[in-house]
């Protein structure tokens, strides 16, 4: 296993790479053009598509950015269709990789004008920093986030602990304990 790939396990893999391969055939690339714009090899992209690996969360964002679309519209766009004001659980989509899970609460919509996520972060994983192009706001559920903002410094923000971030400040957050972060981010205007 490498850092780009976890094994394909599940069923939802199959249906993550045939959607992928609907998008790629839309747009009319070649699986060697996807590629090159994705930067992975086109090897990559033909496993993605066939179910026989499950890309994470980061390549599976870069694929995404190549075809046009992003995490957010990849996952939610059923949902989009359904709700009005209530989202139920059932029709939230997921996705994750070795280190975090992240579940779109909200689908993207034009008339939504907050994206939400719950996430899920493992001990273990130190993602890059991230400078986001909009406010992040946090509230800790469980656990305890390292909360790094680059130049400025490092918080350790508790359960019922609350964090707000604005744009263009370069930030990560990481598990700092044993046990699992949970937490619920917000981000307005949302990125999509």
């Amino acid at each position: 296993m490498t850092s780009e790939t976890t094994p394909a396990t599940a069923p939802p893999a199959n249906t993550l790479g045939s959607r992928v391969k609907r998008l790629r055939a839309e747009r009319g690339f070649s699986l060697r053009q996807l590629a090159e714009r994705a930067g992975v090899t086109p090897s990559y992209v033909s496993a993605v598509e066939r179910g026989k690996l499950s890309p994470t969360i980061a390549l599976l964002g870069k694929v995404l950015a190549a075809l046009g679309t992003d995490l957010a519209a990849f996952f939610t766009a059923a949902q989009a269709e359904e709700a009005r004001f209530v989202f139920r659980r059932d029709a939230m989509q997921t996705v994750e990789d070795g280190g975090r899970r992240y579940t779109f609460v909200f689908p993207k919509r034009p008339d939504l004008r907050l994206e939400v996520l719950e996430e899920m972060l493992l001990p273990g994983e130190t993602p890059d920093y991230e400078e986001l192009p909009v406010d992040l706001a946090g509230y800790v559920m469980r656990g305890t986030l390292l909360l790094e903002i680059e130049g400025i410094g490092t918080e350790e923000v508790q359960a019922g602990d609350a964090f707000y971030v604005p744009a263009g400040h370069p930030v990560r957050g990481r598990c700092l304990h044993e046990l699992p972060v949970q937490l619920l981010t917000m981000m307005t205007p949302p990125r999509y």
